[in-house]
């Protein structure tokens, strides 16, 4: 470390601050739950741990979840990615913005609120299954999670595809069309083997996202168990810890696997497609056959969507939706009288949080990246623990590691953003791995050539190319911090307070016109906050904008 402080101290300094900060945010917190699952009463004991894979009922729940995890990731990268390729490719003005925007939605609702608006449609007593169709059909299952999960987390995907889309070259596609490839080839094999690590990086965050999804399971889950409930269960309901942390070691288990899949596709090589150079093609529309069922399946899903929110929207505007559909303001009523704290922390924290995990998963990434440093990979795995982990044990943990002096956090703001940053730094980390894979490197040893130090070629020409992935992991981190429950939910005291905890206690308590009112405010606050941050560090349209 010695030499590498002398030869390139700037990095060197990056990487001893990303250590520090991984251990004490991230490792520590871990540890303590993991400590847990082996240490018993009378020492080392790891009964618990190995009863999840010999007996039938814990077996069932993890291959249960490896098939969700799997089916979820799958689908939902797919649609996220043909949702991105219809905003890019097949569609310009407003029909874009309003798709992009449809695609978005899901990222700013509660947890489990597009759940109960399945239920609410589609349940044995839905809108639409048993007041349009007359038909009895149970959203509960495999089937329901599969459906509800695929919209909660395809915008994580289009996200990812959409940023890498608008700064791919156009260039690359034109020289193909000028050699009479039709747009249909170009797309089989131009355009999406450019997007492997999109491909992948979009696969992962899913899968970890969907294993680790706790809201959803618990709603409309039925009799389909799987580790994230499990392990919430045995702490809420049976109160045994042991058996908590016993699960998620296992629940973390398939994020190795996913990890290393997407290292054994991508690895290390780069798919350049910023030169420096300027750019000479422009990005045509696809043609008919292609762009026309693209629109209206991109449309289809926004329909969908649309309506799942306008079941939360009318049910806070009614006494009790389905049953008492009286048209009423004592919602909001209620609402701002006892939720304007919740409202107020939840806000503050997010958004001190959202910027800390981008610029954490940036800095990461350009370690893994763009350094030669030993064992920089183990930078990237470990920090996408914080993804794999279920939120309620990443709570546990924080709440354990934090609870006694010398780091005696426990009830400050400090273990709150914490939690929000480890849990969505991993999403910044693979955005901008994604992203400065396509920048070649040459762009920075000129810079370096011409005499600008490391930090100045970090700051001048690396990441105003990155800007669009920084951008959009930062809104992905608000969004997601002002709608998580699990992560924080052993975290809470009277001095702060979280909207999503509110919500699920108005549900609890059979107020859902309550917990419509709140879901509502919260999902408008959110969507605004993120329209405003886009108009404020709006980046340019393309890269080679930026190396030009």
């Amino acid at each position: 470390m010695l030499t590498a402080i002398r030869r390139e101290p700037a990095v060197a300094l990056l990487a001893l601050g990303a250590t520090a900060g991984i251990a004490f945010a991230l490792v520590y917190p871990l540890s303590q739950v993991l400590i847990e699952a082996v240490i018993g009463e009378t020492g080392f004991d790891v009964s618990p741990v190995v009863r999840v894979i010999t007996q039938p009922v814990p077996q069932r729940v993890v291959v249960g979840t490896l098939v969700l995890g799997i089916t979820t990731a799958a689908a939902s990268t797919l649609l996220g990615f043909a949702v991105a390729l219809t905003t890019a490719r097949a569609t310009r003005g407003t029909l874009r913005s309003f798709l992009h925007y449809a695609a978005l939605l899901p990222l700013i609702a509660p947890p489990f609120a597009l759940a109960l608006s399945t239920i609410f449609l589609f349940g044995r007593q839905g809108m639409i299954t048993k007041g349009l169709l007359g038909l009895e059909i149970s959203p509960y299952g495999f089937g329901g999670l599969v459906f509800v999960q695929t919209i909660t987390f395809f915008p994580v995907a289009y996200i990812v595809f959409d940023a890498l889309l608008r700064q791919l070259d156009p260039a690359l596609e034109e020289a193909a069309y000028n050699l009479g490839a039709s747009r249909g080839r170009i797309l089989r094999t131009v355009t999406v083997p450019l997007l492997r690590p999109a491909f992948a990086g979009a696969f992962l965050i899913v899968f970890v996202e969907a294993l680790a999804d706790l809201g959803n399971p618990l709603i409309i889950g039925g009799d389909y168990d799987v580790l994230a409930t499990s392990t919430y269960l045995a702490i809420v309901g049976e109160f045994d810890t042991r058996k908590a942390v016993a699960l998620a070691v296992w629940l973390m288990a398939p994020s190795i696997v996913a990890y290393f899949a997407q290292q054994l596709w991508v690895g290390e090589r780069s798919v350049v497609t910023v030169t420096g150079r300027p750019s000479t093609g422009t990005a045509r529309k696809l043609e008919a056959g292609i762009r026309i069922p693209l629109i209206g399946l991109s449309l289809g899903v926004a329909a969908l969507i649309l309506l799942l929110y306008a079941m939360i929207f009318v049910g806070a505007f009614t006494k009790l939706l389905g049953i008492d559909n009286t048209i009423t303001l004592e919602n909001y009523q209620y609402v701002f009288r006892i939720g304007g704290k919740a409202m107020g922390d939840t806000t503050l924290l997010s958004a001190v949080a959202a910027p800390i995990a981008s610029i954490a998963g940036l800095l990461i990434a350009y370690l893994v990246i763009r350094t030669r440093l030993r064992g920089r990979s183990a930078f990237d795995y470990v920090t996408m623990l914080g993804a794999a982990a279920p939120g309620i044990v990443l709570g546990l943990g924080v709440l354990l590691a934090f609870n006694h002096p010398p780091l005696a956090l426990s009830g400050t703001a400090v273990v709150f953003i914490i939690a929000f940053v480890i849990r969505t730094a991993p999403v910044a980390l693979r955005a901008s791995v994604a992203a400065l894979m396509q920048i070649d490197p040459s762009i920075e040893h000129a810079s370096a050539n011409l005499g600008a130090g490391a930090v100045d070629t970090f700051r001048r020409v690396t990441l105003p190319l990155v800007t669009v992935a920084v951008v959009s992991s930062t809104l992905f981190s608000f969004a997601r911090n002002m709608t998580t429950l699990s992560t924080i939910a052993l975290l809470l005291t009277p001095d702060w307070r979280i909207m999503t905890l509110q919500i699920l206690n108005e549900i609890e308590a059979q107020r859902l016109g309550s917990g419509a009112a709140y879901s509502t405010i919260l999902i408008i606050t959110v969507f605004f906050s993120i329209v405003v941050l886009q108009r404020l560090f709006r980046g340019p349209r393309t890269a080679t904008e930026v190396a030009t």
